[in-house]
């Protein structure tokens, strides 16, 4: 049977790793992020149990997905379908929020313990290569890290386009399956994706599918993400196309007035703003302002073009 239900829907995907009744699949969910290079997850605890009536009504926090291992390290487990500019400064907001929050007063930073935001993303962050990345603090240079206890993990399902054949750990059955489950028969699963895990998480769609209430606050939360990711592209276009046409009127100004101070200062904000949105890394202001008006003419135009291209078109 085909349940034709889609796990990163938020509503699915907290059923599945966040509800009392399944945490056998969180757990194994996290432990397929977390274990391989970390310190072995044996036991876990749910500490906030999904519940339907408080998510009809939208009362759940962002972070409603919460575990907590043997030795105290917190687990915040979300689904994202896309990564505004701001998400990496999101993630880390709430990695640092519930660190801090372990500490009261006359306590000693010893008895903190790390966290873990583990976020699965439907949409890409950016163009790089890599579907699954693992962000710390470190020296970059001398690749010496500062202290482990803050780590972000995110998986970037667009990104993952292993075939089912070529599925080999429990974290790229996870991905397979969140990514195709719509498409997967649960009567008939491929030898790779037949295990207990797996066959549990497809009855639990077949479940909410056949159960009208379930169905019906599912299709309702589907309808309201695509609302809500089509309001936000609006926004980010909006957005955009402001911020761009008032660096367009102050160049115009600096033509006319003969300013090249301030038509450089006007072109140098458009190619940082290009960068950004190209998620380059973004060029010094007082670097640019050095080079020649010509030279940042031609780069704002090749900045420009390439955000235009499809695919982009290289490094500038």
């Amino acid at each position: 049977m085909k349940p034709g239900i889609d796990p990163t829907t938020d509503f699915v995907f907290k059923r599945l790793c966040g509800s009392e009744i399944n945490t056998d699949l969180g757990k194994d969910v996290l432990k397929a992020v977390i274990s391989p290079p970390g310190r072995r997850v044996r036991t876990l605890s749910l500490l906030s149990p999904f519940r339907e009536k408080e998510f009809a009504q939208d009362k759940l926090s962002v972070f409603d997905i919460r575990w907590r291992d043997q030795g105290n390290r917190d687990f915040l487990l979300e689904m994202q379908r896309r990564a505004p500019r701001y998400f990496g400064k999101r993630a880390l907001f709430y990695a640092a929020t519930d660190y801090a929050k372990q500490l009261r007063d006359g306590e000693h930073y010893m008895t903190l313990q790390p966290v873990f935001v583990v976020c699965f993303l439907v949409e890409a962050l950016d163009e790089q290569p890599g579907w699954f990345h693992r962000y710390q603090l470190f020296d970059r240079d001398r690749q010496r890290s500062l202290c482990d206890d803050l780590t972000i993990c995110l998986v970037e399902l667009k990104k993952f386009d292993l075939k089912v054949e070529e599925v080999k750990t429990p974290l790229e059955r996870w991905c397979y399956f969140l990514k195709h489950a719509v498409e997967l028969d649960s009567d008939q699963l491929p030898k790779t994706l037949d295990v207990p895990e797996v066959r549990k998480a497809m009855e639990v769609l077949v479940q909410i599918r056949e159960n009208e209430t379930d169905y019906d606050l599912y299709l309702a939360r589907r309808l309201a993400e695509m609302d809500r990711a089509s309001r936000e592209a609006n926004d980010a276009r909006a957005e955009e196309f402001g911020f761009k046409r008032g660096l367009e009127e102050g160049i115009d100004i600096g033509e006319e007035r003969g300013e090249e101070r301030g038509l450089k200062k006007g072109l140098a904000n458009q190619i940082r703003f290009t960068q950004r949105l190209l998620k380059q890394p973004l060029t010094e202001e007082e670097r640019l302002l050095a080079l020649p008006l010509k030279e940042l003419r031609e780069l704002a135009d090749r900045l420009e073009r390439q955000s235009l291209a499809p695919t982009g078109e290289g490094p500038a």
